[in-house]
């Protein structure tokens, strides 16, 4: 373990991208937030999302999608059988955004924001769709990599629309993990794992096909993956000393997605109460409404564990 503050960087000025040749769009983006989220195990960063969602988008309706509820939106869901839980929580998120409209949000995201900016960037580019291109994946820009943990946009959106039918045919096509296994490397880019990431190929499939579309693509490394790309968040507790250790830099990225890597490691440590109040994370979610009494409860009940784990071993 590691309890380290570390210097964080500002927060750059995003790229922005605007792409295709679609018509102008105009109409507003619903203000419905969409997640899913399925665990035996509850997760306490999971929850301080959630509660920080509801802060800081107060005018936004804000619903968490599990296998109790999903029929309450999705009329007849198919049988996903033996699907991958992340294959699924992929199609219900492009199904919803296409019947609905809305804001797709992973579950383990923090926005420090509200949203206008993104009503903005929408009005500005009068776009159908605004969400992120990975920059890690991408190497030819005039065909970026869409992502799919962030994503806005009206129902029955073209784009949208587009992208469930190529990845629906993908994941029900009886050999999904084969299913691209003859498209072109320039189509692929550097999709590191095209197995896992068949959104990621489902999207850059359809943009191939035509640019009939309107999007605004924000550059990820800029904004959400700002913090895992500049702290290397796969070496041991570096995410916890950037995220529950140090002093928030003045300039904070508007979206900080975590994986859910990332989110285990945060819940190892915010389980025991260990952090700081005076960190990013607490800064963030606004520190005044923690309970600090059930922080000292967390200390005392690990420390204890601990000592009677290692009275066990003397004996």
């Amino acid at each position: 373990m590691s309890f380290k503050s570390i210097k964080i960087k500002n927060a750059p000025e995003p790229k922005i991208l605007s792409w295709g040749k679609g018509e102008d769009d105009f109409q507003d983006i619903p203000k419905i937030i969409w997640m899913f989220w399925q665990s035996k195990k509850p997760s306490i960063f999971v929850n301080i999302c959630i509660e920080n969602l509801k802060k800081r988008l107060a005018d936004y309706e804000i619903r968490v999608i599990d296998f109790d509820n999903i029929d309450e939106y999705i009329t007849n869901p198919p049988k996903f059988n033996d699907l991958p839980l992340a294959n699924i929580a992929d199609w219900i998120r492009l199904y919803l955004i296409k019947e609905f409209g809305g804001y797709w949000l992973d579950a383990s995201i923090l926005v420090t924001d509200n949203f206008k900016w993104i009503e903005k960037l929408k009005i500005q580019y009068k776009s159908e769709f605004v969400g992120f291109y990975s920059d890690d994946c991408t190497i030819n820009l005039e065909y970026p990599i869409v992502e799919n943990w962030f994503f806005g946009a009206p129902k029955h959106s073209k784009f949208i629309t587009d992208w469930f039918v190529e990845y629906n045919n993908c994941i029900f096509s009886g050999n999904r993990q084969v299913y691209y296994k003859d498209l072109d490397a320039s189509v692929l880019q550097n999709i590191w794992n095209p197995s896992y990431l068949l959104p990621y190929v489902s999207v850059a499939v359809i943009m191939r096909r035509n640019k009939d579309y309107k999007l605004t693509l924000i550059k990820a490394g800029d904004m959400g993956h700002f913090y895992s790309y500049n702290y290397v968040f796969t070496q041991p507790c570096v995410i916890q000393n950037v995220m529950l250790f140090s002093k928030p830099p003045q300039i904070i990225p508007k979206i900080i997605k975590m994986t859910s890597g990332g989110r285990s490691a945060l819940d190892s440590y915010l389980e025991k109460g260990f952090y700081n109040f005076s960190s990013l994370l607490f800064n963030i979610i606004d520190e005044k409404n923690i309970d600090k009494k059930l922080r000292v409860n967390r200390l005392l009940q690990f420390f204890i564990k601990k000592i009677t784990r290692s009275n066990i071993k003397s004996i």
